[in-house]
């Protein structure tokens, strides 16, 4: 290896290794509290328990209603196209599938 790549390479780890610490520093880490664990480790956790379970992200406002998921299912499905002189895209808002390209 030349001298370039090897600068790059420690520069590189240097990054990797600093960039945490400093966000700690200024305060723009997480907060350990905050940090939530997702279904699938939940799901992983109660697994190694013993327990085999789906574990869903709940909120205690939206108890009792329906969720903005399942109000989005009933909407209409819409298109709108993106373009410029070179291209137009056309969208389709249900599933944000790309309808039609036009060059």
């Amino acid at each position: 290896m030349d001298r370039r790549t090897l600068l790059a390479i420690v520069l590189s780890a240097l990054v990797l290794l600093l960039v945490p610490r400093l966000l700690q520093w200024t305060g723009l880490a997480p907060h350990p509290s905050r940090v939530v664990s997702t279904p699938a480790q939940s799901a992983a956790e109660s697994t190694a328990a013993g327990k085999a379970r789906t574990v869903l992200p709940t909120d205690s406002t939206s108890i009792g209603r329906p969720s903005a998921f399942a109000s989005a299912l009933g909407a209409k499905s819409e298109q709108f196209t993106v373009g410029n002189s070179l291209y137009d895209v056309t969208f389709d808002t249900r599933g944000a599938r790309v309808v039609g390209v036009a060059l």
